[in-house]
């Protein structure tokens, strides 16, 4: 058997060296299908199956609205509406909080570039048991008036990056710029763990508290997503129903129009409904991706064990009726003719040799009857 081994690997390295354009293509078509894989299995890791770095990961859950068709809804939920569930629907749970990503320029030392902010409610940081390597989390009264505490808890990497690691920090000031050029000194107060990269593909340089917002709405609307625990006795049933309640009722309030204040955001839906979904795996903003991917897999796999291989042989089929078209319009070409000893196009020179006709002949033949 290795004797056969090697003498197939000896006559593969001896093809490849005679046919130097083939092995560059071949090698150039598995390094970009290995990199591929690679990454696609690294964003996967990091959406889908990686839990999240926080306390007790298992039991977070996060509300997705759905429409009445039963699809994910684009429905945004800003900042009064997220105040809502929060006042009428947290009872349901023993942590509920928000978190928004927007987008500032991080001025800091006179140095300015392009940052992801993250507007959270005051107890993001708490309810997810990250505590800052550095400095401390946010209070409660930081997050309880408009526009009054300008606090920022600020990424690892930015500490790095910005003050070069500066123990210090604690006390300095960092300015986030809107994209009209207003800026605002916030001071900082912590910096998060190293590990810790947000609850969005995308990590967040700088963590605000959400009454803090208003700064930043001139680059765009702001959408809060939100997230939580049970309270222990109460079933996820009976936590939808507190959040249904509160759709419902923000569906007769506002239905059909923008809100006060927030005319550059969706106009609220009616008819939406709430679903809590497990949030402790991967990023929360892969919440519709891993949905329409499992509605797709329930397309092919929900028909039994053999689904799969149903929906693989469908394929199969017109891919192969495909490729027997192509194949047979080639050998209906006046150069293919001549290879197989068949009669030529008019005009078309003769085949030589016998022995090369016998080949292809016998070829044909052989590919035909298989």
């Amino acid at each position: 058997m290795l004797q056969t081994l090697f003498r197939d690997v000896r006559y593969a390295l001896r093809s490849l060296r005679t046919r130097p354009g083939f092995t560059v293509a071949a090698v150039l078509t598995l390094a970009l299908g290995i990199g591929a894989n690679t990454s696609l299995f690294s964003v996967v890791n990091g959406l889908l199956l990686r839990p999240l770095p926080v306390k007790e990961p298992g039991s977070l859950v996060a509300m997705v609205l759905f429409d009445e068709a039963g699809d994910y809804a684009r429905q945004p939920v800003p900042f009064p509406l997220y105040r809502q569930y929060v006042a009428d629907a947290g009872p349901a749970f023993s942590e509920l909080f928000a978190y928004a990503t927007t987008h500032a320029r991080i001025n800091s030392g006179g140095r300015l570039r392009p940052g992801s902010v993250q507007v959270v409610s005051g107890n993001f940081f708490d309810a997810l048991g990250v505590p800052p390597q550095l400095g401390r989390a946010f209070m409660p009264d930081e997050d309880a008036a408009p526009m009054r505490h300008a606090v920022a808890v600020i990424s690892d990497g930015l500490w790095k990056a910005q003050f070069r690691g500066d123990a210090g920090v604690v006390g300095r000031t960092v300015v986030l710029e809107d994209y009209s050029g207003k800026g605002l000194a916030f001071v900082v107060v912590g910096v998060a763990p190293a590990n810790f990269r947000g609850l969005e593909p995308t990590a967040p340089d700088v963590w605000v508290p959400s009454m803090m917002h208003a700064h930043f709405k001139e680059g765009g609307p702001i959408h809060f997503r939100l997230m939580g625990r049970l309270k222990p006795g109460v079933s996820r049933q009976a936590a939808t129903l507190a959040l249904q309640r509160v759709t419902d009722a923000i569906g007769r309030d506002y239905g059909g129009r923008p809100m006060e204040g927030y005319e550059a955001d969706a106009k609220v839906e009616r008819g939406l409904r709430a679903q809590l979904k497990p949030a402790g795996r991967g990023a929360l903003g892969a919440v519709p991706l891993v949905r329409n991917r499992v509605e797709g897999g329930r397309a092919v796999l929900g028909r039994g064990r053999h689904g799969a291989a149903d929906r693989l042989r469908q394929h199969r089929q017109p891919a192969a009726g495909a490729g027997g078209a192509a194949a047979a319009g080639v050998r209906r070409t006046p150069l293919a003719r001549r290879r197989a000893g068949g009669p030529a196009a008019p005009g078309a020179g003769r085949e030589r040799g016998g022995g090369t006709r016998r080949r292809c002949r016998e070829a044909r033949r052989g590919t035909l009857g298989q």
